[in-house]
C-alpha cells in the first residue's frame, strides 16, 4: 500500500476509489465487487475485500468473512469442574468438524464487574460468538443487543425476551417426559429439586413438569427443595426431605449433579434407589449411566445443540444479519435407568 493511502486512511473517509488504487483494478470492479454483482475472478474479490478491510471500509467485515477459509468462533461461558462442560465442549469440537470453525473457549465468570464490557472486548478477537451466561438479566442483553452492532452472535441460554437469536435445549418439555415417566411407572407422590431461579431453564424444566402432574388426578407433588444445581445442594435436599418423614415418593431433581448428591445421601443413610426414593435427573451426563443405581435422566444432545448453533451463527455471517430473535429449541429425550425402573423392595 502507498503511502498516499496512508495518509488518507487516517485523515479521510475510505472510498471505492482508494480501494481501487491499493489493488490496482478499476472503480467499476471494486464497486461490483463490494456490492456482491459478481461474476468475478476469486482472486480479485480476495484481494479487493482483503484491502477493504484493511483500509478500514465500512460494512465490509462480512464480505470479508465469506472468503475466509476458516473462522474463529468463541464459546463464551463460566467455566466449572465437572461433566456439564466437558460435554458442552466436546458437542462442539465434534459439531465443528468438517466445518469452516476454529472454536476457542472463553471463560467468563460472576467475577467480572461489567460482563457486558468484558464481552464486547472479547469478541474483538473472534468471527462470532456463542454465549452460554445463564446468569445474565434481561437488562445485561438488552445492553449487549445495543453494543454488538451487527456481530454474529447466538444465546445458548433461553432468555426472557429472547432479543438474541437463541439455541437451547427444550427444557419444558424435558420437565415434561420426566412427570409422563413417573405416571406411566405408577408413581403416586412426587417431589422436586428445583434449580437455580434466576435461571429461565429452571423455571421451564420445573413447569413442563408441574403442569403434566396438574393435568393428572392420581399424581400429587408433596414436597419441593429450592437448590442451585450443585451436588451439595442435592445432599442438602436428601436431608430435608428426610427430616420431614417423606419417604416412597419420586424425585425429579433438575439435573444430574443435584441428583447425584441425593442418591449418594440417601444410599450411605441406607435406603433404597428406587424402592424408597424413585429419581430422575437431567443432562444424562456420563456418569449417569455409570453409578450404581445408574440414573434416569433427560437427554440433551450437545452435538446436535452445537452442531444447529454453528448452521444459524454462519448463516449471520453471511447475510450479515444478525437480527434474528426467534428460538429454536434442540429436541429431549428421557432415558429410563435403574433410578426408576430398577426392582423395587417387598415390605
Amino acid at each position: 500500500m502507498n503511502a498516499k493511502i496512508l495518509h488518507t486512511t487516517s485523515k479521510l473517509k475510505i472510498t471505492l476509489k482508494d480501494i481501487a488504487d491499493d489493488v490496482g483494478v478499476s472503480l467499476a470492479t471494486v464497486s461490483r465487487v463490494l456490492s456482491s454483482k459478481g461474476p468475478f475472478n476469486p482472486e480479485t474479490e480476495r484481494r479487493i475485500i482483503d484491502s477493504a478491510y484493511r483500509l478500514g471500509y465500512p460494512g465490509v467485515k462480512f464480505l470479508r468473512h465469506k472468503i475466509k477459509q476458516s473462522l474463529n468462533l468463541a464459546v463464551i461461558t463460566p467455566m466449572y469442574v465437572g461433566e456439564f462442560d466437558a460435554s458442552l465442549f466436546l458437542g462442539f469440537i465434534e459439531a465443528s468438524r468438517e466445518s469452516k470453525f476454529n472454536i476457542r473457549f472463553v471463560n467468563i465468570d460472576e467475577t467480572q464487574g461489567d460482563p457486558i464490557k468484558y464481552l464486547s472486548r472479547t469478541f474483538e478477537e473472534f468471527d462470532g460468538a456463542c454465549i452460554f451466561v445463564p446468569y445474565l438479566t434481561s437488562d445485561d442483553y438488552i445492553q449487549l443487543r445495543s453494543v454488538i452492532n451487527s456481530f454474529p452472535i447466538i444465546s445458548l441460554a433461553p432468555i426472557t425476551d429472547p432479543i438474541l437469536e437463541t439455541v437451547t435445549f427444550d427444557s419444558y418439555r424435558g420437565g415434561y417426559l420426566v412427570a409422563k415417566h413417573f405416571h406411566e411407572m405408577d408413581f403416586k407422590k412426587i417431589g422436586i429439586i428445583v434449580g437455580e431461579n434466576v435461571r429461565l431453564e429452571s423455571k421451564l424444566r420445573k413447569n413442563g413438569f408441574m403442569n403434566y402432574i396438574n393435568d393428572t388426578d392420581s399424581m400429587e407433588c408433596i414436597w419441593e427443595y429450592q437448590g442451585d444445581f450443585s451436588f451439595d445442594s442435592g445432599v442438602k435436599a436428601y436431608h430435608d426431605i428426610k427430616a420431614k418423614g417423606i419417604k416412597d415418593i419420586a424425585v425429579f431433581g433438575s439435573n444430574d449433579v443435584m441428583s447425584l448428591g441425593f442418591m449418594r445421601e440417601a444410599i450411605h443413610d441406607g435406603k433404597h434407589i428406587p424402592h424408597d426414593f424413585a429419581i430422575s435427573g437431567y443432562d444424562d451426563l456420563p456418569f449417569s449411566k455409570n453409578y450404581n443405581p445408574s440414573l434416569t435422566s433427560v437427554s440433551t444432545d450437545f452435538f446436535k445443540l452445537g452442531k444447529y448453533a454453528l448452521k444459524q451463527i454462519l448463516k449471520q455471517i453471511e447475510q450479515n444479519d444478525n437480527d434474528e430473535e426467534h428460538v429454536s429449541l434442540v429436541p429431549v429425550s428421557l432415558i429410563p435407568r435403574e433410578s426408576t425402573t430398577g426392582e423395587k423392595k417387598t415390605h
